[in-house]
């Protein structure tokens, strides 16, 4: 009974997770039981560490690696190395080394989800189209 209850849950995290893009995606039981091999392979620490999600200001790549943080958030004002007038290689260097620290279980790397808070817009790369 719980080894289904584990199934239906992680599909319904799937599925929230994807729910402003009207999709779901169902994991056949190969994508299952990789799944399943690769949260059972955590240890307690690297588990609690993929649901904390630091904000930009807050934490570093070397944080992500040493504690296991599955999520980061740009909110508001962050920007990478407090520098409002990055440029997107910045951001895209910053995400490279976000990537790189992220957790490796069973030799297969756990991409960290990078959340930004464009409540009002993504306006703050600079030079970008900001789209309607």
């Amino acid at each position: 009974m719980f080894k289904n209850i584990k199934k239906y849950s992680l599909l319904f995290l799937f599925c929230n997770s994807t729910a402003l893009a009207n999709q779901c995606y169902i994991l056949n039981d190969i994508d299952h039981e990789r799944v399943m091999g690769l949260i059972n392979a955590m240890t307690l620490e690297q588990k609690v560490g993929q649901i904390v999600q630091g904000d930009l200001d807050f934490v570093s790549p070397a944080d992500m690696e040493r504690f296991y943080l599955g999520t980061v958030l740009n909110g508001g004002n962050t920007s990478p190395n407090g520098n409002q007038y990055a440029s997107a290689e910045e951001w895209m260097a910053l995400s490279e080394e976000f990537y790189e620290a992220s957790p490796v279980i069973n030799g297969q790397r756990i991409p960290f989800l990078w959340g930004t808070d464009a409540v009002h817009g993504h306006n703050n790369l600079i030079g970008a189209t900001v789209f309607p």
